[in-house]
């Protein structure tokens, strides 16, 4: 997801940026959807705002 994410700054064709989407979609759908349920999953209820939030 990082690889595609970078190249998107040297792409100037709109048909290779879309192609691009497509493999972010799928790099997010395949790697980042599960990461985080995992992490949801495992992270005690009493820590989740400390975890998924910003804390100050």
């Amino acid at each position: 997801m990082a690889f595609v994410l970078s190249l998107f700054t040297f792409t100037k064709e709109i048909s290779l940026e879309l192609g691009l989407s497509v493999l972010l979609g799928l790099g997010a759908s395949l790697v980042g959807v599960p990461m985080q349920t995992v992490i949801q999953a495992s992270t005690p209820e009493s820590m989740r705002g400390k975890v998924f939030g910003i804390s100050k």
